[in-house]
């Protein structure tokens, strides 16, 4: 099953006429009535009464119908969440560091810090520092680490 196909019932739904709602979906007749098909082969039962004009819903596709649109609906809210989560993701400065020194040191630093700085996203990791991140050559492990996933535009 594909979101087109639940999108292509919608819009047969909407428009009553296969060939209106291939075009408003920007496909073929032909290929939007083979999606109809794949749809109504997928669910195992007839969703549309070809036999009217307006093409009509049958009782599985009059069923159907709230199950597609909440799932279209699931589908674009999830799509968007994803998308609002990688914008933050993007201004998002993360910290790595040890906890006494997230507990004691961090706090006052990032206070007299972000005055300074533009306001971004700050993600602190505690414990990382000991078990995963050691500088390679000294074999020490640094204070803390700082990744910045996007630089600030100061102009």
């Amino acid at each position: 099953m594909e979101i087109n196909w639940l999108k292509d019932f919608l819009a047969l739904k909407a428009e009553g006429n296969f060939r209106i709602a291939a075009q408003l979906r920007a496909v073929s007749q032909p290929a939007f009535s083979r999606r109809i098909q794949a749809l109504e082969a997928w669910t195992g039962a007839p969703l549309i009464d070809r036999s009217t004009q307006p093409s009509q819903l049958t009782n599985s596709g009059k069923m159907f119908l709230p199950v597609a649109q909440k799932i279209i609906g699931l589908a674009e809210a999830g799509k968007l969440d994803i998308q609002q989560n990688i914008e933050e993701d993007k201004e998002r400065m993360t910290f790595a560091t040890t906890s006494s020194l997230a507990q004691i040191f961090l706090p006052g630093w990032l206070k007299n810090l972000l005055p300074l700085i533009v306001p971004i996203n700050l993600w602190l990791k505690p414990n990382l520092i000991g078990s995963r991140i050691i500088s390679p050559l000294s074999k020490k492990t640094p204070l803390f680490y700082l990744s910045a996933t996007k630089t600030p535009n100061t102009g």
